[in-house]
């Protein structure tokens, strides 16, 4: 049986739901209550217009001035983000290097105050992936230096001069546990350029994004790749709330739909945009033809998922055992994701038949020596909870195609 939302968790999403959308916030909040959720969740200052005094006014509260605190630190971050997106696009551009922009500033256009979104680096998508050394060499130039440890196959991580994160993509996401789905997106990434438009984030300030129906299927994918590794926080749902809640051109919605359906990604996108009707103040708008089709989501899914967000916080931080989500249950999920895991360590020996037993044998002395030495945590704790999370994954018929 599912935990119960608790008051606080209630009151939080009145919260952000008044801030989204303009309507009427929740009574009888304690901010002192509700601050720590909201931090673990990176949406604090969306809630500073609700719950701090107009400008002026005396000093609030020690959890109001808190709020206050954070909200304008997010506020100078945001604009050394944008303006350094800016020089980091302008750069590559310069020198024939295309690149759209990624989340981020990106999606913050679509908030009612874009500056409240919070964002912790740069995140560009390199439109073709054979500029990466020239790429590489542009930043490399520019003062920005390669990370000695990548975390990733699908981008590369390098850190500029002030200390900032840019992680240059060479594909939306990293690859999935489905062939079909993997060659869907291989062909995306194939058209992107055609999909790319100059988006004025701020007066003044414009930025190479991708069209409505690709960054809506980008959103998606990054998404899915936190929600199959770790998970993610209410910071997602927030982005999909805002981008859904406006205007959106029938021919981009229809082009998203087609997206998702090759990928086999439905459920996923039903479950999320559901997930925002009842709780984030998704109109009807795109969201009655986003739902359309498709077997019912049970309440109990779309609670289970809600709880799994509110449990792992910004990006599964809550725990070191938050791993993975299996597709499927018993013993062939295990086997299935250690597999695919093996893959995603050793991209190109894992195409090799004959060195799986090997490579199996290094991913588990690679698994069990990171749990030992660096999350601090056991095998029987990461089984138990990868078996926890995936309880629900099933009703999502992910990467299945009707």
């Amino acid at each position: 049986m599912e935990q119960a939302m608790t008051t606080s968790e209630k009151q939080l999403l009145g919260l952000i739901k008044a801030a989204l959308t303009g309507e009427g916030a929740p009574t009888g909040v304690d901010p002192a209550q509700i601050l720590p959720l909201s931090e673990a969740h990176a949406v604090t200052p969306l809630l500073y217009d609700l719950l701090c005094p107009a400008a002026g006014d005396a000093p609030g509260t020690p959890v109001e001035e808190q709020i206050r605190r954070r909200t304008t630190g997010c506020i100078r971050q945001y604009y050394r983000l944008l303006f350094l997106t800016r020089y980091y696009v302008e750069l590559l551009g310069k020198a024939g290097v295309p690149t759209v922009v990624l989340k981020g500033a990106g999606v913050s256009a679509h908030y009612p105050v874009p500056e409240y979104r919070k964002s912790g680096d740069v995140d560009l998508l390199l439109l073709n992936r054979e500029d990466l050394g020239r790429a590489q060499a542009v930043l490399e130039g520019a003062g920005a230096r390669r990370e000695g440890e990548q975390h990733a196959n699908h981008h590369m991580a390098f850190v500029g001069p002030d200390g900032i994160e840019l992680e240059l993509h060479l594909t939306i996401t990293e690859d999935f546990d489905d062939r079909q789905a993997n060659q869907c997106m291989a062909g995306v990434a194939t058209t992107l350029e055609g999909h790319v438009v100059e988006t004025q984030i701020l007066p003044g300030v414009a930025l190479p994004v991708l069209t409505d129906g690709y960054q809506a299927f980008t959103l998606l994918l990054h998404m899915l790749h936190h929600f199959l590794r770790s998970g993610f926080g209410l910071r997602l749902l927030c982005d999909w709330a805002v981008f859904w809640n406006r205007p959106v051109a029938g021919e981009e919605l229809e082009g998203y739909l087609s997206l998702v359906r090759e990928c086999g990604l439905e459920g996923f996108s039903r479950l999320i945009t559901l997930t925002c009707v009842n709780y984030l103040g998704l109109g009807e708008g795109c969201a009655a033809l986003l739902l359309a089709g498709g077997s019912p989501l049970s309440p109990e899914t779309c609670a289970a998922f809600l709880r799994e967000v509110f449990d792992a916080q910004e990006f599964g931080k809550t725990s070191s055992d938050r791993m993975v989500t299996l597709r499927g249950g018993g013993i062939i999920g295990y086997i299935r994701e250690f597999h695919h895991q093996m893959c995603l360590n050793y991209p190109r020996a894992g195409k090799v038949f004959l060195l799986w037993p090997i490579l199996w044998m290094l991913t588990l002395i690679r698994f069990l020596y990171n749990n030992h030495a660096v999350r601090k945590t056991s095998l029987f704790s990461i089984l138990r909870t990868t078996g926890h999370r995936s309880r629900f994954v099933k009703e999502l018929r992910l990467f299945q195609r009707d």
